[in-house]
């Protein structure tokens, strides 16, 4: 049987644009855009308390982690630090840019002369309704939509 050289062509034209109409890259697993809000770090659920020294603590009171299309996304974490009775509430927000592979993040913040808290690379993964992050020094911190 032979093969129509037109049809082919035709076929292997419409293969071509839909192919080349696919917006995701290579070994991207859904699109995990959106606003996230903090419900957790290493298993304690949000306000969570935890001591320093003998004489300050930090309580995480929330947060959010916000992740957009175009591989930026933003980390804001609200806590207080209270030491010898005094509590200094403190919101935190770092900037960034993010690599994915499959439903895997690598996160890249960028050391800030401003706020200390920000700078590192920590890793994460996410479905459709949650996000956890692994930080640095053991914390996972589990953020849902």
């Amino acid at each position: 049987m032979r093969t129509n050289p037109k049809a082919f062509l035709a076929v292997l034209g419409v293969l071509l644009l839909l192919s080349a109409c696919r917006s995701d890259p290579v070994g991207v697993n859904g699109d995990f855009s959106g606003m996230y809000t903090l419900i957790s770090i290493s298993g304690n659920l949000i306000p969570f308390t935890a001591p320093i020294d003998t004489t300050t603590s930090v309580t995480f009171t929330g947060g959010s982690f916000t992740i957009t299309p175009g591989l930026d996304f933003s980390e804001t974490i609200v806590y207080e630090i209270t030491t010898s009775g005094v509590t200094t509430p403190t919101t935190s927000t770092c900037p960034g840019t993010y690599t994915q592979s499959g439903n895997g993040f690598t996160f890249t913040e960028p050391l800030s002369d401003t706020n200390q808290d920000c700078g590192g690379t920590y890793f994460g993964n996410a479905n459709s309704t949650t996000l956890v992050v692994n930080f640095a020094l053991g914390f996972q911190a589990v953020f849902t939509k």
